[in-house]
């Protein structure tokens, strides 16, 4: 089953030093897929199955009235050993959080199947660093990321839509934010 991400994507330095994280997770035995598929380091805003026929035009025009943020990821962490998930989590801003709420507002109702964990008050702002970890694995791989690189700053500077199955990304389209 195919399923959507919608996400804001970092400028190409702060998208590099996530990449080396992924990368340095690999070379320290902690599988993860990222390295292999055609997504790119982003924060989603929505997860979902099913998007309506105009969405990525209407999704373009959404983005060129975005205007690019300051981004800096702060810590490491998990959704619990349960989820296998590790993440970078970004410092809280008004832009960010605004960016996410016009968004739902805007298309919230015309998606289908939607994760209630993307959705507004639920929203744990993340950039995914690796998934289907084990407990152990989980324990090194926040280990690795918080080490001495954090913060990294950048700027969201794209949106993106991502179509992805058993997670990995099969598709990846993004748009320019604003300046």
């Amino acid at each position: 089953m195919v399923r959507h991400a919608v996400g804001l994507v970092p400028n190409a330095k702060l998208e590099h030093s996530i990449r080396e994280i992924w990368r340095e997770l690999r070379s320290a035995g902690i599988a993860s897929n990222l390295l292999d598929d055609r997504g790119r380091p982003h924060l989603s805003l929505a997860v979902c199955g099913g998007l309506p026929q105009d969405f990525e035009r209407e999704f373009e025009l959404f983005a060129r009235g975005v205007r690019r943020m300051k981004l800096s990821l702060q810590a490491a962490g998990t959704f619990g050993v349960a989820s296998g998930v590790v993440f970078l989590a970004p410092a809280i801003t008004v832009e960010l959080t605004g960016v996410h709420k016009s968004f739902h507002q805007s298309f919230g109702g015309r998606m289908d199947d939607c994760s209630g964990l993307y959705a507004p008050g639920n929203w744990v702002p993340h950039c995914t660093v690796a998934m289907g970890l084990e407990k152990g694995e989980i324990c090194r791989a926040i280990g690795i990321c918080a080490g001495e690189r954090l913060p990294l700053e950048g700027m969201m500077t794209e949106a993106a839509l991502m179509r992805f199955q058993s997670n990995s990304v099969i598709s990846c389209t993004s748009f320019p934010l604003a300046e």
